[in-house]
């Protein structure tokens, strides 16, 4: 199933949305895959069990990594990954071992001991810091110094370690089993969220991070770097493990977990299986250069975001974000948001908003008229419905007129009674679908 949910926008006319879908990579589909990257040039990078694959164009690729012996080539689990500022790209794998891959094709291998590395960044000193499951935090300079911090030898709290990340201001944070922890000019201090701290990203001058306890899980947001927010999740993500998140380029939020979910401005559309979604968690997530979303599964492999244009129903927002009409928008149907009083002409009072907006679209079209249509629902008399729709077709170009002083010649009227349904008339929420007034463009000639 490809539709799951829509999003918006006014251009040019003709007006278009945009239908979102998840679509699985079929090279990947029973790959477990840990991590995921995207370098300058929109090459996709992903870190699964058997080994690193990258993406480019539609070209699913599998990178060799050396082993220690040089001259063998060894298959390594890539738990993680991060691209520096350098282009340089690190990986973690599930042995402790941490791989520098050089934009030049060379690579630099680092061991420390035999943990599972779970996360990687970079500082602004270009320091590479590493975060592992069981044995703290780990570090290498640009000498390649390695250090290793852990609780019997610094004021981490926790060798437990899920993530970490470094922000804008060069502060590192840890993510641990136990909490929140950051580092700044090596001064370590606990933060207040509580829980394993899964994924944690920056947006637009605020840190965000996911927790997960007892209760489910949690989305708190460092608003400025100032002070903690606990935002709001759907129900359906409360109560599940979310292991990722990141922002897309319109700035809204991704999360990755049984489901995938995103926050469009102010409401939030849930991928699950019903919808494509065939995968029972996802490990990560991340947007590319031109703004589709990638996800790497439990073994099944990579999804990415794909969209298509279809049309979109007009609305008067619409014709009045254009502005000037030109002959595309001829003989387009409006529906209006026209509400009477029942089996009477009478226009309730709530409905003087959208005509209002129609006596707007008139006043800036003047090379342009109105054909306003009156339908019923098709319970009772039908010559009786029909008589109806005539006359609140008529109500309306009579506020039109009186009200809005638009030229009468300028408004049609035609009454169809219950003889154009676009619903089923057998139940009540269908009929008032039914129960409807549209407008129709004309262009004069």
């Amino acid at each position: 199933m490809k539709t799951l949910f829509f999003l918006f926008w006014y251009i040019a006319q003709p007006i278009f949305a945009q239908k979102i879908y998840l679509e699985q990579i079929e090279k990947t589909n029973k790959q477990v895959i840990n991590c995921v990257a995207v370098d300058e040039k929109n090459v996709k990078w992903f870190g699964t069990e058997a080994g690193l694959f990258r993406i480019e164009g539609e070209k699913v690729e599998k990178i060799p990594i050396l082993s220690q012996d040089t001259s063998l080539y060894k298959t390594h689990s890539i738990s993680a990954i991060h691209i520096d500022y350098q282009g340089n790209k690190w990986l973690g794998t599930y042995h402790g071992k941490i791989i520098k891959l050089t934009e030049k094709g060379t690579q630099e291998m680092y061991e420390f001991n035999d943990f599972v590395i779970t996360a990687i960044t970079s500082d602004q000193q270009s320091k590479i810091w590493a975060s592992s499951w069981d044995g703290g935090l780990f570090a290498v300079d640009v000498m390649g110094g390695k250090i290793n911090y852990h609780t019997q030898n610094s004021k981490i709290t926790e060798n437990q370690l899920f993530t970490v990340f470094t922000d804008q201001n060069n502060t590192i944070w840890l993510g641990t089993a136990n909490g929140l922890l950051s580092i700044n000019k090596q001064k370590f201090e606990k933060q207040e969220i509580e829980g394993q701290i899964t994924a944690i990203t920056e947006n637009e001058g605020s840190l965000y991070v996911i927790s997960v306890g007892g209760y489910g899980s949690e989305l708190w947001q460092y608003e400025n770097f100032r002070k903690w927010k606990l935002l709001d999740l759907p129900e359906m993500l409360k109560n599940t493990r979310i292991d990722d998140l990141c922002f897309d380029k319109n700035n809204q939020i991704w999360l990755a977990a049984d489901k995938i979910a995103w926050k469009n401005d102010t409401n939030w559309k849930i991928f699950d299986q019903n919808d494509g979604f065939s995968s029972q968690s996802a490990f990560c997530i991340t947007a590319d250069k031109q703004n589709v979303i990638w996800i790497g599964t439990e073994g099944k492999g990579v999804f990415r975001t794909q969209t298509e244009k279809i049309a979109k129903k007009l609305s008067l927002d619409d014709l009045i974000s254009v502005g000037k009409l030109d002959e595309n928008f001829a003989n387009e149907q409006i529906p209006l948001k026209i509400s009477f009083a029942r089996g009477s002409d009478q226009i309730n009072l709530s409905s003087e908003d959208e005509l209002n907006k129609i006596a707007q679209i008139l006043s800036n079209n003047m090379d342009w008229n109105i054909e306003i249509a009156g339908h019923t629902d098709n319970i009772g008399d039908q010559q009786k419905n029909l008589e109806l729709s005539q006359k609140r077709t008529q109500a309306v170009k009579l506020f039109l007129v009186v009200k809005k002083n638009i030229d009468s010649s300028r408004i049609s009227c035609v009454g169809y009674g219950g003889s154009r349904p676009i619903a089923d008339n057998r139940r009540e929420e269908d009929r008032q679908l039914n129960r409807r007034v549209e407008m129709k463009l004309i262009k004069k000639k």
